[in-house]
């Protein structure tokens, strides 16, 4: 094995803080810094932190001649970046380490792992423990298994502690009951073993952590699988590697212990008198089957391997191979299956697995400070023993020879707790803080006291000087990354590390509330709602809303998000493999963050939609809230045609992989139509800012209502509102379209009393329902809300360029943070938040009850011209109601506040045919209107009459095409007739002769038939207050208004 880096030259240089790993030296190449790098001396599995700035996602890093993980680069921010190394050579390797292809002038020293394995053959080189003594039935020995391994009563089935063990020909103690040894007449070494403490071990569990308990520790054998003893329903993976006297229990432990993390636990104070004393200073436990692989390391407070990594492999034993040293003994035990994916201080057992009558072998192993290299010059370095990733130890403990520690050195009692900050920059505080004690029997003498220093990676903090330190004020980007604390007095010093990460604080949910990890609560963190991550180790299923930075979803674990429930983060969505984030149709998956660097989401989510009011054949707007949809799938099993709209005024083919915020047609095939189908919408879910191109029509003489339209669509997996996205482009004339297809949308409850108006009953057949910031129209259809999944149209504007469409995240929620109604496509009677705005719907009927309609409103910013934001054209198609703004027909319109009561608006009709007709409010909002009752008169101006809409509406017959000049709305009477004067006209026909008789001089009679077309006039020749003319008309009803002098116009019906 060769080594290019000795140990004296290294440890030298740590003991006076400038060890070369830390060097601050930098270079700046394409923008980028590297000014520290640790830990530099390594081995399998090793996590390596660069610190500098200018890093990005495409920065590269190697080590020539040093495996580096693949995927496993971090890039945490612009200032760090983190990476592990795969390399399991044989040799050590020192190569220097280059980012982004460059040189940093940093070397990296690879440690390879020495090779140990024990066994009952021939490959063993582990010094075997050969005998173990314990507290089973009082007092136990392995040796009278091994003479009598047939008897089930000498495999031990409860807690039991160690006693001793015999390991190299000598017995030594543990420190656990030496009387009891002496009393059994067994020769001992006295010596004092510990478990390593758990105080600053972190980890989650996985789907093959199980719980291991001797078989009577719940009072019974046989038990069945649900578990009903308060000692197993409480136990934690910590517990069970700390319990018993010394932490030494040995009837109870975890499985596959260190199979998805690093584990380190912490130790300091390495003496000298621990080296070369003959005794063990490392035991290990394995309590199941053997087979794995495990490398164990000491390492500085840095990271940096002190000494040399032990490959350790456990090699299982066959049943033939029972006499041998390696296996010690068999015991009897239950294994209990966790929760996945939560913190080992929130597991808890949830039902026994396996067998009822469960065996399982029992095996330690023991090494000097000398099998891991540890010297003189380095034992003053060892900060914490380390158990690498991947591996599958089965422990009841680890523990360490107290003996090889001075036991004058700080312990820390209560480790700090990594922080985390979910946006940045953030004004909360941030406090580490840890309790730190002398080992052993304090005395107060002056070499005992304690002082402390904080780090901000390795260098130290100035005036940090306690066991507190507190991150105040703004907390900015250059806040993140590693602190330790360093605990000293003359004796020696121990470092203990944390973190501030960007990102949420886990919170664990366990099938019936969100906990916090144990370390947290006793460390007093309180986290706000906002900050949490949360992480679905248990099925979730529950009514309400989610507030948080970010959230994963375990491999194995469902969370589902029901109908009207919405979860708001500002980070990211991770869905692990094998684990499914369901959301409902109508809830919403709302990120607040437009840092896409910082909220990138990962796994599929699915999202349902849920259609209903469906025909044969109809056609559905879509547009995909999910990645990589193939449009197709909308409709699986059935296909049906998809077209997308040409702004040319066609629809063309489509199909395949749906492009984000495009809007797509498809057909629902006739076995979906009744009572509704649900869309399926499965990938990972769309977030941050998106764009779509919105194009002009080539044809330029084109009606400037009906050019420039393009289906576009919402791209997230939540509502967003129509308004903010309207007001953010200000290419696009205001308004939204959502296809209706004629839907039969019936006409709301009539807000007037009068029996004419409760008594009418009638559809709007629109192909469309509009949407500005004037409201929607036909009345109460829509909020303006553009559900998840739905495409919709927008028309780009004349006088604008063509460009890009653009929706960013802050379309999805409220001023206050609340998300937006996602509760479906088609909404009729919908209750809408009109708030400080006068609105009037009015509705053209024919004689089937099919209406159109069209909206007036007076709303703030808005002008008696033509406004992008609210006025809406009509699409002169059929049966039409609009308003006129200058020469254009606006469906809706909106006019200015304050509301006057002296304006005459214009409103114009498309009749399809010649025919009877109505015009009637179809709605009304609004103080004004509602509160105030102000009154409505429909003026026809071919009749020269006033009607009062309030009263009834008002019936016409016309002929068909568009009529602009007939109607208009005023808010009060404007033509004046002396009532008296009206009682005292008449007119008759009689033989085809027109009689008119007044008390005023007549100045001109004209006569309207019934459809309002004017058929002949009369001007009077004289001041006769009589005129007679001969009238040779069919029969029927016909109006005849009376001009008479003073310009008092009457109106009269007469039938021939």
């Amino acid at each position: 094995m060769t080594k290019t880096i000795t140990q004296s030259k290294c440890i030298n240089l740590s003991k006076k803080m400038i060890l070369f790993l830390f060097v601050m030296v930098s270079f700046q190449l394409l923008g980028q810094s590297v000014t520290e790098i640790f830990p530099t001396r390594v081995t399998t599995n090793s996590k390596i932190t660069i610190v500098g700035s200018g890093f990005t996602a495409s920065t590269s890093i190697s080590i020539p001649g040093v495996a580096i993980k693949r995927g496993s680069k971090i890039l945490v921010n612009s200032m760090e970046m983190t990476f592990e190394i795969s390399e399991s050579g044989k040799d050590d390797v020192t190569a220097e380490l280059l980012v982004g292809g460059n040189s940093t002038s940093f070397n990296i020293y690879y440690i390879a792992p020495e090779v140990k394995i024990l066994d009952n053959g021939e490959n063993n080189n582990v010094t075997r423990i050969t005998e173990i003594f314990t507290t089973y039935k009082g007092f136990w020995r392995s040796s009278q298994w091994k003479a009598d391994t047939a008897n089930v009563d000498l495999m031990p089935n409860t807690r039991h502690d160690l006693l001793a063990f015999t390991f190299d020909g000598v017995t030594y103690s543990t420190g656990v009951d030496d009387d009891l040894l002496t009393e059994k007449n067994v020769d001992f070494d006295s010596q004092l073993f510990n478990a390593y403490s758990t105080n600053g071990v972190d980890g989650s569990t996985y789907s093959l952590n199980y719980l291991a308990m001797a078989d009577l520790i719940d009072g019974e054998v046989n038990e069945g699988e649900m578990i009903t003893s308060p000692e197993i329903l409480n136990a934690t993976i910590y517990e069970n590697l700390v319990d018993g006297i010394n932490g030494l229990d040995l009837g109870t432990g975890v499985t596959n212990f260190n199979q998805l993390a690093d584990v380190g636990f912490y130790s300091s104070g390495g003496q000298l008198g621990g080296i070369n004393d003959g005794a063990p200073d490392f035991l290990i436990t394995q309590i199941a089957k053997a087979g794995s692989t495990d490398i164990y390391y000491y390492a500085d407070d840095s990271g940096n391997v002190v000494g040399r990594p032990i490959k350790l492999s456990i090699i299982q034993e066959e049943v033939e191979d029972y006499a041998g040293d390696g296996l010690l003994a068999m015991w009897r035990l239950d294994l209990y299956s966790l929760q996945a994916g939560l913190n080992y201080g929130v597991a808890k057992p949830q039902i026994r697995t396996f067998t009822e009558d469960e065996k399982r072998p029992l095996r330690m192993a023991a090494f000097r400070f000398e099998d891991f290299e540890i010297t003189p010059d380095n034992v003053a370095n060892i900060n914490n023993i380390n158990m690498v990733a991947g591996g599958t130890a089965d422990l009841a403990f680890l523990a360490y020879n107290r003996g090889s520690f001075d036991i004058k050195t700080p312990v820390i009692t209560k480790y700090p707790v990594s922080n985390y900050v979910c946006k940045i920059p953030n004004s909360d505080d941030i406090s580490f803080s840890a309790i730190a004690q002398v080992s052993g029997n304090a005395t107060g003498a002056a070499d005992e006291k304690l002082s402390y220093q904080w780090y901000k990676y390795n260098t130290p903090i100035s005036g940090a000087n306690s066991n507190t330190l507190t991150l105040s004020d703004d907390i900015q980007l250059e806040d993140l990354g590693k602190y330790k604390l360093q605990v000293s007095n003359s004796f020696g010093s121990v470092f203990t590390a944390v973190s501030l990460t960007q990102g949420g604080t886990p919170v664990y949910w366990d099938g019936n509330a969100w906990q916090l990890p144990p370390s947290y609560v006793e460390a007093g963190i309180v986290v706000k709602p906002e900050n949490r991550r949360f992480i679905f180790s248990s099925d979730y299923k529950e009514m309400g809303n989610l507030e948080g930075c970010d959230c994963v979803v375990p491999s194995g674990s469902s969370a589902t998000i029901l109908s009207g429930s919405t979860v708001t983060l500002s980070g990211n969505v991770m869905v692990e493999t094998g684990g499914e984030l369901i959301f409902e149709d109508s809830s919403n998956l709302i990120q607040t963050s437009e840092d896409t660097d910082d909220n990138i989401n990962t796994g599929d989510i699915t999202m349902l939609r849920n259609v209903n009011n469906i025909k044969s054949d109809d056609f559905i707007m879509w547009s995909t809230p999910v990645g990589n949809y193939n449009v197709n799938t909308i409709t699986s099993p059935y296909v049906t045609p998809v077209f997308q709209w040409d702004v040319n005024g066609s629809w063309i083919t489509s199909g395949g992989l749906m492009e984000s915020a495009k809007g797509y047609a498809v057909q629902i095939p006739q076995e979906f139509v009744f009572p509704w189908f649900t869309a399926v919408f499965k990938g990972v879910p769309l977030n941050g800012s998106k764009s779509v191109a919105v194009l002009k029509s080539s044809d330029s003489d084109k009606q400037e209502e009906l050019k420039n339209w393009n289906l576009i669509g919402n791209p997230y997996p939540s509502a967003i509102s129509g308004d903010e996205f309207l007001a953010a482009n200000t290419a696009l004339n205001g308004t939204i379209c959502f296809w209706a297809d004629n839907l039969a949308i019936k006409n709301v409850n009539s807000p007037l009393t009068s029996s004419q108006y409760q008594s009418l009953a009638y559809n709007y057949n629109e192909q469309y329902v509009s949407y500005n910031s004037t409201g929607a129209n036909p009345p109460q259809t829509t909020e303006g809300n553009i559900s998840s999944g739905q495409a919709f149209f927008v028309q780009l504007d004349e006088a604008s360029a063509e460009g890009q469409a653009v929706f960013t995240n802050d379309m999805r929620y409220d001023g206050d943070g609340n998300g937006y109604d996602n509760s479906g496509f088609f909404k009729t009677n919908m209750a809408t938040d009109n708030t400080g705005k006068q609105l009037i719907w009015l509705s053209l009927i024919d004689a089937a009850n099919t209406s159109a309609s069209t909206l007036i409103g007076y709303v703030e910013g808005a002008t008696l011209g033509k406004d992008k934001l609210y006025d809406t054209y009509s699409d002169l198609v059929g049966l039409d109601v609009y308003t006129m703004v200058e020469d254009s027909k606006m469906v809706i319109q909106g006019r200015p506040l304050p509301f006057s009561d002296s304006e005459g608006i214009p409103v114009g009709v498309n009749l399809p045919a010649g025919g009877s007709y109505k015009i009637a409010i179809g709605d009304l909002s609004g103080s004004v209107f509602v509160d105030d009752e102000q009154p409505l008169y429909l003026e026809d101006t071919y009749l020269n009459m006033e009607h009062d809409l309030r009263m009834s509406p008002y019936d016409f017959s016309g002929e068909q095409g568009e009529i602009n000049d007939r109607f208009v709305l005023h808010y009060k009477k404007t033509l004046s007739v002396d009532e008296l004067e009206k009682s005292r006209t008449f007119v008759t026909i009689v033989h085809n002769v027109l009689n008119v008789k007044a008390f005023k001089t007549i100045k001109e009679v004209k006569m309207y038939d019934i459809s309002g077309k004017q058929i002949v006039s009369f001007k009077s020749s004289g001041n006769s207050t009589q005129l007679n003319e001969s009238f040779k008309f069919s029969k029927g009803i016909y109006l005849a208004s009376i001009v008479l002098e003073g310009n008092i116009v009457v109106t009269k019906k007469v039938v021939n």
